[in-house]
């Protein structure tokens, strides 16, 4: 199957989800009252959105993988670090789903990783300098995609 195909099911199966958990989560929760105790709840999430989750999310690393490491060479841009920090963006909300109740962040998550999914085919970035292939280079790019995703989800 052509990545640009890979790229456009995910995108879909993003925005879908986004759709779905603002129509489920952000229109229909009431407001909470003030005096209300922050303790974490047990998340809201059914095993059909979750596993629902699941499927752009592999779909999304999967095309991550085979467009920076599976690769000899690397071709990096800031379509490609978008794409990257809003995978990892989700996937650590997804994670972190199992023990807090984080329905209402799933929305812009999801939308916005819609929209980054297929920047990199629109903007294919700049082929890297010649140790951009070395082990330790992609290592440094992996935690910098890190630390930038937990930058995300603190704004």
């Amino acid at each position: 199957m052509p990545d640009i195909v890979i790229h456009v099911v995910a995108s879909a199966l993003y925005a879908v989800l986004a759709l779905h958990f603002w129509n489920t989560r952000w229109r229909a929760r009431p407001a909470a009252p003030a005096s209300a105790p922050s303790a974490p709840a047990a998340s809201g999430l059914q095993a059909w959105e979750r596993a629902a989750i699941l499927l752009p999310l592999a779909a999304h690393g999967a095309l991550l993988y085979s467009e920076l490491f599976a690769k000899s060479e690397l071709r990096f841009g800031f379509a490609y670090a978008l794409s990257a920090m809003l995978w990892l963006t989700v996937l650590f909300y997804w994670l972190e789903s199992f023990l807090y109740d984080l329905d209402t962040m799933q929305p812009p998550a999801l939308a916005l990783a819609a929209l980054a999914v297929p920047l990199p085919v629109l903007f294919p970035g700049h082929l890297g300098a010649a140790y951009a292939g070395s082990f330790e280079f992609r290592l440094h790019l992996v935690l910098a995609m890190l630390a930038y995703s937990l930058f995300t989800i603190a704004a």
